[in-house]
């Protein structure tokens, strides 16, 4: 059905006369059927023919969505340019796609773009992709000249080097592998990452791989492996305390595991931090200027308006001290889980899944493709509470309704809650669920899982 209904999305159309709506009816029902897994999956024996039936079904609904149309997304326009410039051997935090007309690096480029370099969103700011995304927008380049249909198989072979990972991880766990399932099998996952081309993919092997690897005991190559995830984003520095935390008593593979992450991602840093950091900075303006679809963080701003209201004269930026308050939330929730893990991949899972859970739902961007960072780890350890979001995050199109006519306001401080009051609600019946010992805990990694 998102197949058909992609080519009412085509470039250029007016929100105002495409079927947003339905969409966002059509994927909310999706993802509540999608969540009847939580059920079936702890009741089914997990055999070889079922294994290969959740592969190949999740490959075929990937396959699908090939010839689709984009639907109301164009960050694939960012990727395709900027792995035409690296294949050119230029640094593409030096040039931002607006100055392909006055750079005569740039213009041979836009010439044979065709609508791509026309189309990129913000061509006035330089790129925001760290390295490692940059060598995957480079492969796809080198393997299919400005093809979307290239970049979408590129993210498919990613998505499949974080599902090996994936059933790794649950044997490791001694799980069902059919669990896999709720990532593979995720329809927000599979339009967020196919039809809209988002790069999130890029990073799901190497965090998966980082915890693998942790778990194992194999903390230095567990180290790089999450340094080239924050060389796709920067978030996963946030989960250096779970990895290294189990070292702790010997002081020196902890600190050559500190050694390997940090000279890593300090390398990975270097073209960004040589092309200079100033308005035209993609980096900079995200860190500054983004905030949409939030529930907890726009609280959060809030409550630091009301604090600062007596000082208002003294110049505060309030939005600023907001993200600094969650981004200190976020580090304390790390160390502090780190302090209760123990090594061992359950927990490592678990631990990991409530630092990603909680940068998401704090974070001042909540698009439904961050979630994705997410879905691996609710394989691992699943919560109803978080998984509902595949039911819930669809609504986030009816942005593109109200902006058009001009009543964001509609989105931004009611169909938000929308979305996460369930969310909030279901994490609180779980966390109670949790502390009172007369019930049964979850089986078989059932939803729910909080110990």
């Amino acid at each position: 059905m998102v197949l058909l209904v992609s080519d009412s999305f085509a470039y250029g159309t007016d929100p105002r006369e495409a079927p947003v709506w339905y969409l966002a009816a059509l994927l909310a029902v999706t993802g509540a059927i999608f969540l009847t897994l939580l059920r079936i999956v702890p009741k089914t024996t997990p055999r070889s023919g079922l294994v290969l039936w959740v592969i190949g079904l999740g490959l075929v609904m990937r396959a699908a969505m090939l010839p689709s149309t984009p639907i109301l997304e164009d960050d694939f326009y960012r990727y395709l340019w900027d792995g035409a410039v690296v294949n050119q051997g230029i640094n593409p935090y030096a040039h931002a796609p607006g100055m392909a007309a006055v750079d005569s690096e740039l213009d041979l480029l836009a010439a044979q773009s065709g609508a791509v370099v026309e189309r990129v969103n913000y061509p006035g700011l330089r790129t925001i992709y760290p390295p490692v995304a940059q060598a995957a927008f480079a492969a796809a380049h080198w393997l299919a000249p400005w093809s979307l249909t290239g970049w979408r198989l590129t993210v498919i072979v990613f998505e499949l080097a974080a599902l090996s990972l994936l059933f790794a991880l649950l044997r490791d766990l001694n799980r069902s592998p059919l669990w896999a399932a709720l990532y593979w099998w995720n329809p927000l996952a599979i339009v967020q990452l196919v039809n809209a081309g988002h790069m999130d993919a890029l990073i799901l092997p190497f965090v998966l791989g980082a915890i693998w690897l942790a778990a194992r005991g194999r903390t230095i190559w567990a180290s790089a492996s999450l340094a080239l995830a924050v060389g796709v984003k920067v978030w996963p520095v946030l989960l250096v305390p779970l990895l290294l935390a189990p070292t702790l008593s010997d002081w020196r593979k902890t600190a050559t595991a500190l050694a390997v992450f940090a000279i890593t991602a300090g390398l990975l840093a270097t073209p960004v931090l040589y092309a200079g950091l100033d308005e035209t900075s993609g980096f900079l303006a995200y860190g500054r200027h983004w905030q949409v679809n939030d529930a907890l963080f726009m609280t959060v701003a809030w409550l630091v308006n009301l604090a600062a209201a007596p000082f208002a004269g003294a110049g505060f930026d309030t939005t600023a001290l907001a993200k600094l308050l969650t981004g200190s939330g976020l580090i304390a929730t790390s160390l502090w889980l780190a302090r209760r893990g123990a090594g061992d991949a359950e927990s490592l899972c678990r631990h990991a899944t409530i630092v990603v859970a909680a940068l998401f739902l704090f974070s001042p961007a909540q698009y439904p493709w961050y979630y994705v960072w997410l879905l691996p780890l609710l394989a691992l350890a699943p919560r109803l509470s978080l998984l509902s979001l595949t039911a819930l995050l669809p609504l986030y199109y009816l942005r593109f309704y109200f902006e058009a006519r001009g009543e964001p306001g509609w989105f931004d401080h009611g169909v938000v809650w929308i979305e996460y009051l369930p969310v909030l609600g279901l994490l609180g019946w779980e966390w109670l669920r949790a502390r009172r010992p007369l019930l049964p805990a979850p089986k078989n990694g059932g939803f729910g899982l909080a110990r």
